[in-house]
């Protein structure tokens, strides 16, 4: 993931009353653009685009005008989370597949270093 402050950042007075607090551009492993708004209760993904500002969050009915490939992130919701990495792995497939390989080679090099570490212990 490639993230990084928009170019609608910082946000308005207007939307800093609201409790706006950054805008978030991140491009995805499969190359998407999600545009995330960070506000005083955590994450969300907003209607914004590479050309058009929208803050709103995204709604899971009716369309939408997200500048993402949505053809495998399911459900376009604005996908609420405390934490930006939950807001974005529930965003994005591509994420998640990323996500679960990174922790599985994470886990074996774990036990990787482990197994040294015991057998030379016993040296």
């Amino acid at each position: 993931v490639s993230l990084r402050l928009s170019g609608y950042h910082p946000p308005p007075a207007h939307r800093r009353v609201l409790g706006d607090l950054a805008y978030l551009e991140a491009t995805m492993p499969d190359g998407s653009v999600t545009f995330v708004t960070a506000f005083s209760l955590g994450f969300y993904v907003n209607r914004s685009t590479a050309s058009a500002f929208d803050p709103t969050p995204m709604i899971a009915s009716g369309n939408s005008n997200s500048n993402s490939n949505n053809s495998n992130t399911g459900a376009e919701d604005a996908c609420y989370s405390h934490s930006l990495l939950d807001c974005l792995l529930q965003r994005s497939s591509s994420l998640r597949s990323s996500w679960a390989t990174a922790l599985s080679a994470a886990r074996e090099r774990s036990d990787l270093l482990r197994e040294l570490s015991l057998s030379e212990d016993s040296l």
